[in-house]
């Protein structure tokens, strides 16, 4: 009499295949899969800039309008700003010693200085050139130590690890008397 044997599962052999298909797979998708996340934190870096400029617009406006327009300048706190900030409470209503760094800061919906010593509430690193009462462009980065993720306005980052692409180095000034992104080489 012959004894049958029914033996269930796979070979070690099969389970070695699969792990190494799977291996090769991940080996694929992994890398294409954080060229997207990189691409869309430069993105989003670029809207962000975009925001940066409507309210440095916005608060441009409110000062001419109050009759104390902004001096020509790179306002902010990052990308070698030279003017750090002024104090804009006189054209922004519902303020009280409002900076434009924070008043931008509070527009893009993040935390903002409480104006002591302890100034490292600001989250968001930005620079807005301004000139003839308005802004010219605008350079954002979600933190200091993120600069490497970098967008701006109206000249906007391309991804930065292609060999075309450039990432943002901060703001430049024409010779027009204008302001304008400069771009990394």
């Amino acid at each position: 009499m012959k004894k049958s044997t029914n033996k269930k599962g796979f070979t070690l052999v099969e389970l070695i295949v699969v792990i190494a298909i799977i291996g090769v797979l991940a080996a694929i998708l992994v890398p294409s899969m954080m060229g997207y996340v990189k691409s869309s934190k430069i993105s989003s870096a670029n809207s962000s800039a975009k925001s940066v400029y409507t309210a440095a617009n916005n608060v441009c406006q409110k000062c001419d309008n109050a009759g104390e327009p902004l001096a020509a300048g790179i306002y902010g706190n990052a990308f070698g700003a030279t003017v750090k900030d002024v104090d804009v409470s006189n054209c922004v209503s519902d303020t009280d010693g409002q900076t434009f760094t924070n008043f931008i800061a509070k527009e893009l919906g993040q935390k903002v200085s409480n104006g002591t010593s302890d100034d490292t509430n600001i989250t968001v690193q930005f620079a807005v050139g301004i000139s003839d009462g308005g802004p010219t462009c605008a350079v954002y980065a979600s933190t200091s130590k993120d600069l490497k993720y970098t967008g701006g306005y109206p000249t906007a980052a391309k991804d930065i690890s292609s060999k075309a692409g450039k990432g943002i180095k901060g703001i430049k000034s024409e010779s027009d008397g204008t302001y304008s992104v400069e771009m990394s080489e």
